[in-house]
């Protein structure tokens, strides 16, 4: 259970309480146990309605980087290849037929994983409105919704699951190649289907062998899997940003930020390359940048003061003092963006999409920005 009695799908072996709360905070940690990685036994679906037509960027989020209100609002959106952006309502955008729906073992469609992140975005989006707004010190009730939320929106989108898919694919021909090169093991596999009465070509064990070899072939991988994965990733994720360093940047509408399919941008900056370098979400340099809204973004960094401290207390035998510090809610902070930020929030922005990016107003810049090919990390812990 998330907060206000909302649960994850039971498929997934949730616990019955994933909300750990310490007796002196507020504090809400976001965890499932035993997860079900390929997600073989979602149920428990509602009976509400669900649309056909599935947001995989929240459209209430969408609707802060769009000009108007209503059925009036419109957003700028860039194709990656096109220079000129056409306008759009959000509610039509960043959105996929059933894109988390999927067949069950009766063959009916279960909207499970869709109710559950609806429930979330629910829950989320009044703290992303009001930190847009103002100043303010999140509780760690707040942290950990907008935290759910950002966590959610990397993890959800195109980009990300089609790149768990592909890491999946390329397992299983790896796997695939092993066996087909050992001698006779296609052959013994051919004669059991012999025997269940199926027809064999003659020819059929090096038609395998080829196909295989030269990768003549591709693989439908299950949808559940994604799904199933993502749902697990969803609560470390989760955990960690609500940890770390806040800071709200603000700007101003004649010079605002972008957001796109694949708005959140997970990037060390100073990544040179050499092994014990990563993108990682524990690397001392690692930033999260996401957009808020046309005038808001959120920069996540390491708080790297504090994971010292903590280390130190707990070096010293502290174990008290340090977890005290752990408990208490990191400050965050509030700053006027000056252009550089900007300008290097929407460079990532554009270059990370997948295929759009959406925006306030037209600019002639996106299409350069959003380069040939899209930029983004897949999905890592």
């Amino acid at each position: 259970m998330l907060s206000n009695g909302i649960s994850a799908p039971s498929g997934l072996q949730c616990s019955q309480d994933s909300i750990s709360r310490s007796a002196s905070e507020d504090r809400s940690y976001l965890h499932y146990d035993d997860v079900v990685l390929l997600g073989t036994v979602f149920v428990q679906q509602s009976r509400m309605s669900v649309p056909k037509a599935q947001h995989y960027v929240t459209q209430s989020y969408l609707r802060g980087f769009a000009t108007g209100a209503g059925k009036k609002a419109r957003l700028y959106v860039y194709e990656r290849g096109r220079t000129e952006p056409f306008q759009q309502h959000p509610e039509r955008v960043a959105r996929q037929n059933y894109y988390y729906s999927f067949a069950d073992e009766n063959g009916e469609l279960n909207h499970s994983v869709e109710e559950f992140l609806g429930k979330i975005e629910s829950s989320a989006m009044p703290v992303l409105t009001r930190i847009a707004a103002e100043d303010f010190q999140p509780t760690w009730e707040e942290r950990g919704w907008l935290a759910g939320f950002v966590a959610m929106q990397e993890l959800r989108v195109p980009w990300a699951r089609e790149g768990i898919d592909e890491m999946a694919s390329q397992v299983i021909k790896h796997m695939t190649r092993f066996i087909v090169s050992t001698p006779g093991k296609v052959e013994q596999t051919l004669e059991r289907m012999k025997a269940d009465g199926k027809k064999v070509g003659p020819n059929l064990a090096e038609e395998i062998r080829e196909m295989v070899e030269k990768d003549q072939y591709d693989l439908d991988i299950d949808p559940r899997y994604s799904l199933g994965l993502m749902l697990q990733m969803l609560p470390e994720v989760t955990q960690r940003y609500m940890e770390m360093k806040w800071l709200i940047a603000r700007t101003t509408e004649d010079r605002p930020f972008i957001t796109g399919d694949n708005p959140v941008v997970r990037i060390n900056p100073k990544y040179t390359g050499n092994f014990y370098d990563h993108h990682g979400i524990n690397h001392k340099n690692i930033e999260i940048r996401f957009p808020l809204d046309k005038v808001t973004a959120l920069v996540i960094t390491q708080d790297m003061k504090r994971v010292e401290r903590w280390n130190e207390l707990m070096e010293a035998g502290q174990k008290e003092e340090a977890a005290k510090l752990r408990e208490s809610v990191p400050v965050t902070s509030f700053v006027k963006a000056p252009v550089r930020l900007v300008e290097t929030i929407n460079l990532a922005t554009a270059a990370y999409a997948k295929r759009f990016v959406y925006a306030y107003a037209k600019d002639g810049e996106i299409p350069p920005m959003m380069g040939p090919e899209p930029s983004g990390l897949w999905p890592q812990s």
